[in-house]
């Protein structure tokens, strides 16, 4: 979870965190005479970095961003700090051990990884003559994550330390 919280002098401060009791999930929108497949088996939902394929029904076409419905993936365990930039896992997810929500796939507020309906031909103006793969972006790297302030408040104590440390050597006993 990134939980900013300022201070008197505007010093931010973060935690981040996994959800190890109930990792992250996708749920796949009801479709009227479609559904989302993965090996053929119509599945309600994914885990991280799964896909789906969706399909309809005979008699039916499919329309929508014409991709493969992608369930955005999350950081390695146990910190899940590349999560921190994605702005995927953390609103949905909130704090604690288990994750608390779900990223609906096929809303608006998701629909970067894909979107789709199945409607009758003479209703389709934009139907799909095939599948992608929707192209979702790096996560950004541990290191990337640290920001200037925090490097600086750790150099500052770093500093501290070893001052004290050589002072601590030469005073007089």
């Amino acid at each position: 979870q990134l939980a900013p919280w300022a201070s008197e002098n505007g010093l931010a401060v973060r935690a981040a965190w996994c959800w190890n009791a109930k990792p992250p999930w996708c749920t796949l929108p009801t479709v009227s005479g479609g559904s989302c497949k993965v090996n053929g088996t119509t599945v309600t939902q994914l885990s991280p970095g799964e896909t789906c394929e969706p399909t309809c029904d005979a008699g039916k076409v499919l329309v929508g961003s014409c991709v493969l419905l992608t369930c955005p993936t999350s950081g390695d365990q146990p910190t899940c700090t590349n999560d921190l930039s994605a702005k995927t896992w953390w609103v949905p997810c909130g704090f604690g051990d288990k994750c608390l929500g779900a990223i609906d796939l096929g809303t608006t507020q998701w629909e970067q990884f894909g979107t789709y309906s199945c409607v009758d031909p003479a209703d389709a103006t934009d139907a799909c003559d095939g599948l992608s793969y929707v192209t979702v972006e790096k996560p950004v790297s541990t290191i990337e994550q640290i920001d200037q302030g925090t490097l600086g408040i750790v150099g500052g104590l770093v500093l501290i330390m070893l001052l004290a440390a050589v002072i601590g050597r030469f005073s007089p006993a």
